[in-house]
């Protein structure tokens, strides 16, 4: 162990015992040297009038200060030295030696931080979270008594062996003033000063809260948040740049850690926190948020559990698809904004699998968006109509509830896919009844609530059943019987593998339990998200757990509990509950359930609350008819001509109803791209245009496989019009359609691109031009997996209406 003066500002390690056992400062008796350092010398000593050990700093760098600043500096060390706090080493006494002023500590055994960042870097985000608002509650009392520190950092914080911090050097706070005024001189450690050390005039408490947040930042990410080759370097980046933020270090570090940390470095005093008891409030928040102390700190996501189930969700038969789709279209979600490329990244990822895209169109088109009863019929146009995060929010309920639904064999948890929607829609039935924004979000955070149940009991059944009977046996709540088995609670896995799957943080947040007690009325929409979720799993949970008069108890409970947040009476919960089992029931086809064998639905009806009959709803009848209830959504063959006739012609007839309205371009190019796409089954399809020189052609956007790469690869030069090398030249030359039924002979002729064999080279292709005022200004390319006839008979005129759509278009938008 090491003293706190010795190691708390930077001194070097010198255990060498002073010369002599009479060396006295004042009536101290020194006992050795613990440090030295650019201040001073720190020595060990002993306190003859009380019999206690000291910790005693020199002020070298202040030696021969005039008599009228010595006198300030030993009375101000008394206005210090009334400083009380569990987390400040104490201030006894300041005193001259010679012409050497020096301040007397207590002796406080410890490492100081900067070691052990040294070892431990990054620390554990709780711990870091923890220490630093303790640090706060020291800081703050200072600030309050109006003592400013003006030089911390991990050199003088000490951390005691309990986990203590305790922080040095109050006194040398008195001295810094004056240290700032000489010329070319800033006091204080260069790489934990605020930008207004090096201004002129005090420095304001918010410069502490500066440096605390650099020390945080070092804690959370294990590096510094200012470095450079000297010092200038270091001081230049604090006043002009703004450190990263610390969860692009630290994936255990939160958005909301993150915010905690930058507002603390805001540049300006008057944007960081008005004082460190609210940074320390802040804190204090975000560590509640979870009850055991971990935060929101993501050490969850390395537990053995945790990383069992991502492995078995990448390798699992049938489960890949899921994990990936989800994870991309969050990702696609994440670059949004109000770019159309992205609704045509959001219908790409959507369209990769067949089942989620019949399910949604369906969706769409029923009752659920009823004012788009039987207008949609590609995803394309219900990203144009609905919005994109409207989409991604219906495809990731589909999504999620076809796992847990369709993935299982368990019964318990094909039923708990049932109890997960209905929690979905009564929290979408509120948001709409309070006319909340983006809605759909409510419905996704509501069934995501108890992902980590679900997860734990389809991956790991028999610890699932483990942790139930340990419930029983030793009366231990879920989470700490989850806990006591996973090393993990259900909450946090199932926020582990949310964020995982790259759901924004205001829905992975919602997978937090509420703690008990009533809910205080939301400050933030993320905040009523989470409410929302909590509430609606509740009520959920209620009818699953009781009947009768219990169930209503219960039900009563969580309406004086929600009376702040979600003011609803006991009536209208069980409203709620009959309004989504209505739904369920209408919905029914196109999940796959069969309400009939459902224990929840049953125990609803228990309480006589009206049987629904499951029917099969009404389709537009412009739409492929769906498969019966319950059956499954089988991949179409090249074969089943039929279906593929009804997309056609179902998607024409709305590309030219849409163009009567007000539209965009890029719209009417998805819509033609997508129809093409799910009409004819290709492997592949996308749309090139022209540059402004008419010498390259380059490809703008398209369905299918592995598109991302396709489109950065596909481009090349549109050669000379009296002398086309390839069949991509020849194609935009003569303004002709070619259809390429097998590659070898072509390949053999030498008439493919060095490009397309490279980044493509398809079995079979078709290349259409898209003419205007006749100049070919784009192109259809369309592909299969295997050789045989691209296009075929009256397909060939469905190609040429949706082109002629496109020309169409194109030519209204100029």
């Amino acid at each position: 162990m090491q003293s706190a003066a010795a190691n708390g500002s930077g001194y070097k390690k010198d255990r060498t015992p002073a010369q002599g056992t009479q060396v006295k400062i004042g009536r101290f008796k020194i006992l050795k040297v613990l440090g030295k350092g650019a201040q001073g010398v720190v020595y060990l000593a002993q306190d003859p009038n009380l019999g206690r050990e000291v910790a005693i700093k020199t002020l070298d760098a202040y030696r021969n200060i005039s008599l009228e600043k010595r006198e300030r500096l030993i009375k101000e060390a008394k206005t210090v030295s009334k400083l009380k706090h569990p987390n400040v080493a104490p201030l006894y006494e300041a005193g001259s030696h010679g012409d050497r002023p020096y301040l007397v500590f207590e002796h406080i055994e410890g490492k100081p931080l900067k070691e052990i960042l040294a070892k431990e870097k990054p620390l554990k985000v709780s711990r870091a979270v923890n220490l630093m608002i303790k640090i706060l509650a020291g800081v703050g009392s200072a600030h309050k008594a109006g003592i400013i520190h003006k030089d911390l950092s991990p050199n003088n914080i000490m951390v005691e062996e309990d986990d203590t911090p305790r922080i040095m050097d109050f006194g040398i706070s008195i001295m810094m003033n004056d240290a700032k005024s000489q010329s070319g001189q800033m006091a204080g450690t260069v790489n934990y000063m605020s930008p207004e050390h090096g201004v002129e005039g005090p420095l304001t408490p918010q410069a502490d809260i500066f440096s605390l947040g650099v020390i945080l930042f070092e804690m959370l990410t294990g590096r510094a948040a200012f470095s450079g080759q000297n010092a200038y370097a270091v001081l230049y980046q604090i006043a002009y740049e703004t450190p990263p933020k610390p969860s692009s270090i630290n994936s255990n570090v939160d958005d909301k850690l993150d915010r905690i940390v930058l507002k603390a470095l805001e540049k300006a005093p008057e944007n960081r926190y008005s004082s460190a008891d609210d940074m320390k409030v802040d804190l204090e928040a975000w560590l509640k948020s979870d009850e055991d102390g971990h935060g929101l700190g993501g050490d969850p996501e390395t537990n053995s559990a945790v990383e069992f189930i991502l492995k078995r969700m990448r390798y699992k038969k049938d489960f890949p698809t899921f994990s990936s789709n989800v994870i991309e279209i969050n990702k696609k979600a994440s670059m949004a904004g109000n770019n159309m490329a992205s609704a045509a990244d959001l219908s790409r990822v959507i369209l990769k699998d067949f089942s989620l895209t019949n399910k949604l169109l369906r969706l769409v088109n029923s009752a659920f968006y009823g004012q788009f009863a039987g207008k949609i019929t590609t995803v394309s146009r219900a990203v144009v109509v609905l919005g994109f995060e409207e989409v991604r929010m219906a495809a990731a309920s589909l999504m999620l509830f076809d796992h847990i639904q369709n993935k299982s064999q368990r019964e318990d948890l094909k039923d708990a896919s049932v109890k997960a929607f209905m929690s979905g829609m009564i929290a979408k039935e509120i948001g709409d009844s309070m006319q909340m924004k983006g809605v759909e979000e409510a419905l996704v955070c509501a069934m995501l609530h108890n992902l980590g149940r679900h997860l734990a009991a389809f991956y790991l059944p028999d610890e699932y059943d483990e942790i139930k009977k340990r419930m029983i046996q030793k009366d231990l709540s879920e989470k700490h019987a989850s806990k006591s088995i996973l090393g993990v609670s259900f909450e946090e896995l199932g926020m582990a593998v949310a964020k995982n799957w790259k759901f924004p943080d205001k829905i992975v947040q919602t997978l937090r339990t509420l703690p008990p007690g009533n809910v205080d009325r939301p400050k933030t929409p993320e905040e009523m998200l989470r409410n929302l979720a909590n509430l609606s799993n509740e009520v959920c949970e209620a009818v699953s757990n009781s009947k009768g008069n219990d169930r209503k108890k219960i039900l009563d409970g969580i309406a004086r509990r929600y009376q702040k947040s979600v003011p609803l009476s006991t009536k209208k919960i069980e409203g709620l509950l009959h309004g989504a089992k209505d739904m369920i029931g209408k919905y029914a086809n196109i999940l796959g359930i069969d309400v009939q064998k459902s224990p929840f639905i049953k125990a609803i009806e228990d309480d006589g609350i009206a049987t629904v009959v499951p029917a099969a709803e009404a389709v537009p009848g412009d739409l492929p008819a769906a498969p019966l209830a319950g059956a499954p959504l089988q991949e179409p063959s090249l074969s089943e001509t039929q279906e593929q006739v009804s997309v056609l012609i179902t998607g024409i007839q709305e590309i030219t109803n849409a163009m009567l309205e007000e539209y965009k371009l890029n719209d009417m190019l998805f819509m033609v791209l997508e129809t093409m796409y799910r009409g004819f089954g290709f492997q592949r399809v996308l749309f090139a245009v022209m540059n402004n020189t008419k010498t390259t052609m380059t490809a703008r956007f398209g369905f299918g496989l592995d598109m991302d790469n396709l489109l950065k690869k596909f481009s090349f030069d549109v050669g000379a019009p009296n002398n086309p090398r390839d069949v991509f030249q020849l194609c935009v030359a003569q303004k002709k359609d070619i259809r390429i039924d097998d590659i070898k002979i072509l390949h053999e002729k030498g008439k493919l691109p060095k490009w397309y064999i490279d980044a493509v080279l398809a079995p079979a292709f078709a290349l259409y031009p898209v003419v205007v005022n006749n100049q070919c200004i784009g192109m259809f390319y369309m592909d299969r997996e295997q050789p045989g006839v691209v296009i075929g008979g009256e397909h060939h005129n469905y190609i040429k209406t949706l082109r002629n759509q496109a020309v169409m278009a194109i030519r209204h938008s100029r």
